[in-house]
């Protein structure tokens, strides 16, 4: 019935799509791109060798940016922990180094932003 025949004069060609799911640098980039932060994310000690590969994007599972009365904590838990169980993010300050879980966002935000003006 599929195929090439004189009879239908008809060519089927099925092909296979390729789905590419975004890597750990691809999600990095799309956290600081959405929330306006940066992140450092690596694989948890525990799992290290049995890390997902194939990844949900970030951008895609949220409407819009975390609340500003979040703490990194409070991001970590309801946006990062559970999308990303065998990984662990480090939330970075401007200057790169590591923002404590009780910095808050809208804090982190306005340092982002002072440090591009």
């Amino acid at each position: 019935m599929f195929g090439t025949g004189a009879a239908t004069g008809i060519t089927l060609t099925l092909r296979q799509d390729t789905v590419t799911m975004p890597t750990i640098d691809a999600i990095a980039r799309e956290i600081q791109e959405f929330e306006g932060f940066a992140v450092r994310i690596r694989p948890a000690a525990a799992r290290s060798g049995a890390a997902k590969t194939a990844l949900p994007g970030y951008k895609r599972r949220y409407n819009r940016i975390a609340w500003n009365t979040f703490t990194v904590n409070d991001w970590r838990r309801r946006r990062f922990t559970d999308d990303y169980p065998d990984y662990v993010v480090e939330v970075l300050k401007p200057d790169g180094s590591v923002a404590t879980g009780k910095t808050g966002l809208a804090k982190l935000r306005e340092l982002y932003s002072r440090s591009t003006n």
